[in-house]
C-alpha cells in the first residue's frame, strides 16, 4: 500500500468520468456521478462500465474479470434481484477482457437486457452484435448431449443440455447444427434441455464420416449468441439398418479379381 500511495494513478472507464480518486487504509475508492437522464436518454432501466485502475500506467488486474465490470440501476435494486434471471460469463484471452451478460424479462432490476462487451488493456472497447462461447463459463455453456452418435442416414433424436436455456431462447429464434450439419425441428423439451433430429450429411461427405461440435445459436433482432460444446458428435455407418450411404475408408486396399472364360464346342 505504501508503494500505491506513492504512485501516481488514475480510475479510468469507457463509458462513466470519474471526478474523485483516493486511496483510504486498504481500500482504492473511485467516485463518479450518474445522472438519471443516460437511462432516459436511452430508455434503459442499466448500464453496465467497464472499470479499470492503472498505477503508473500499468493495468491493475483484478483476480476476478467480472469485478471490472460494474451494472449502474435507474432505480435502487437489492443486491440478491441483480443477478436473477441472468447469465454472466466473462473470460480473458489475448490480452482481452470479455464479457457477456444476459437477462430475461423476469429480473426486476434491469430486464430483458444482453450485453457482448470487450476491452483491452488501453481501454478501448468494442459492443459486439455477434458472440460465440466454447466452454469458457459455467452459466453460459452446452453441459451434455446425448447421445454422441448417430446413422449416416439421419434421423437421430439428441438431446441436448444448455445452462441457463430458458434466459437465451426468451423472444429469439433457436437453431442448431451437429457436427456441422442442421439438427431439424429444435424443441425446448425441459428448463434446460432442447430436442433435435439429425439430418443426413451431404454426398461430398462419403470418403469420411463427419465429426464435430455442437452448435447452439439464438438470435434476437439485434444479437447473436453461439455456444458450442466440448463434446463431439460423430456420424457412423449402420449396416445393419441397410443403410444406402457409402463410406470409402481413406486407406483403400486394392483387390486383384482373376476372371476364368470356359469356351464350349458344339458339334
Amino acid at each position: 500500500m505504501k508503494y500505491l500511495k506513492e504512485s501516481k494513478f488514475l480510475c479510468n472507464s469507457t463509458t462513466i468520468d470519474f471526478y474523485n480518486k483516493t486511496i483510504k487504509n486498504d481500500e482504492i475508492i473511485c467516485t463518479a456521478t450518474i445522472l438519471t437522464t443516460n437511462f432516459k436518454l436511452h430508455s434503459v432501466q442499466s448500464f453496465t462500465a467497464f472499470i479499470y485502475i492503472k498505477f503508473n500506467r500499468v493495468l491493475l488486474r483484478l483476480e476476478n474479470v467480472t469485478d471490472h465490470y460494474v451494472t449502474f440501476y435507474e432505480h435502487e435494486c437489492a443486491e440478491d434481484k441483480k443477478d436473477e434471471n441472468c447469465a454472466t460469463c466473462t473470460w480473458n484471452e489475448y490480452g482481452f477482457a470479455h464479457y457477456i451478460r444476459l437477462c430475461s424479462s423476469g429480473n426486476s432490476c434491469e430486464g430483458r437486457n444482453e450485453l457482448y462487451l470487450w476491452h483491452n488493456d488501453v481501454g478501448k472497447s468494442w459492443n459486439s452484435k455477434t458472440r460465440e462461447v466454447n466452454n469458457q463459463c459455467a452459466e453460459i455453456n452446452v453441459t451434455s448431449v446425448d447421445p454422441l452418435s448417430g446413422t449416416m442416414a439421419g434421423g437421430t433424436t439428441i438431446t441436448i443440455t444448455v445452462k441457463n436455456h430458458l434466459i437465451f431462447e426468451e423472444n429469439r429464434t433457436v437453431m442448431v447444427t451437429v457436427a456441422g450439419m442442421v439438427c431439424a425441428d429444435p424443441r425446448t423439451s425441459g428448463p434446460e434441455t432442447i430436442t433435435c433430429i439429425t439430418t443426413p450429411p451431404p454426398d461430398d461427405t462419403i470418403y469420411a464420416a463427419p465429426s464435430g461440435p455442437v452448435l447452439v445459436k439464438y438470435t434476437s433482432h439485434e444479437r447473436e449468441l453461439i455456444i458450442e460444446s466440448s463434446q463431439k458428435f460423430h456420424y457412423y455407418v449402420d449396416i445393419s439398418a441397410g443403410t444406402s450411404r457409402l463410406v470409402i475408408n481413406p486407406y483403400i486396399i486394392m483387390v486383384q479379381f482373376s476372371f476364368f472364360v470356359f469356351y464350349t464346342k458344339v458339334v
